[in-house]
């Protein structure tokens, strides 16, 4: 049956075998075959995931940037807001100073937000706040969406990659957890 009804509104031009419900069985079966494999390979899984988090904060530890300063004082503070809560909703973990600290960057007044690279979303943390270098004399490509993914462009926030060790350490900037409201 090629005409529209209520549960099969775009049926395919007489001459495709393919249909939007096949896209949907197609992508079904993907999910169902995950799920599988994941209720056969648990422990597999698992292990693997605490790797993968265990990798991330020795990379935080030992490779620049160190951390990603977020200044209190940007031109609208609800997308500040918007922003620090949304890290948040995502599992990366953000601190706030409790007072100023002095680094190679520069001097950061208290109440700047942090975000250390030393946890285990480390990779996503950095793909979100820090803009990608993209190889434009290596590539005959232009870039499409994997240059924009940095959050401070996309919502007008200042943001600074932090690659003084100091911040990585233990006695580095006195923090406080933020806590989503």
């Amino acid at each position: 049956m090629t005409e529209a009804v209520w549960y099969r509104s775009w049926p395919p031009p007489k001459a495709f075998e393919w249909s939007l419900r096949n896209n949907v069985n197609f992508q079904q079966t993907g999910v169902l075959s995950a799920l599988q494999y994941t209720a056969l390979h648990a422990d597999d899984m698992m292990r693997n995931f605490w790797r993968r988090g265990r990798n991330a904060v020795k990379k935080g530890e030992t490779e620049p940037p160190y951390a990603v300063a977020i200044p209190e004082e940007q031109l609208d503070r609800r997308r500040l807001t918007i922003m620090v809560n949304l890290l948040r909703s995502h599992g990366i973990e953000v601190r706030r100073c409790r007072n100023a600290f002095q680094v190679k960057e520069g001097r950061f007044a208290a109440g700047t937000y942090l975000v250390r690279l030393d946890q285990p979303y480390r990779s996503y943390a950095h793909d979100l706040l820090i803009a990608q270098k993209f190889p434009a004399n290596k590539s005959p490509y232009k870039p499409y969406d994997d240059v924009g993914w940095a959050l401070p462009y996309t919502l007008g926030i200042e943001v600074t990659p932090i690659k003084d060790r100091k911040t990585a350490e233990r006695r580095g900037p006195r923090t406080t957890k933020v806590l989503l409201p």
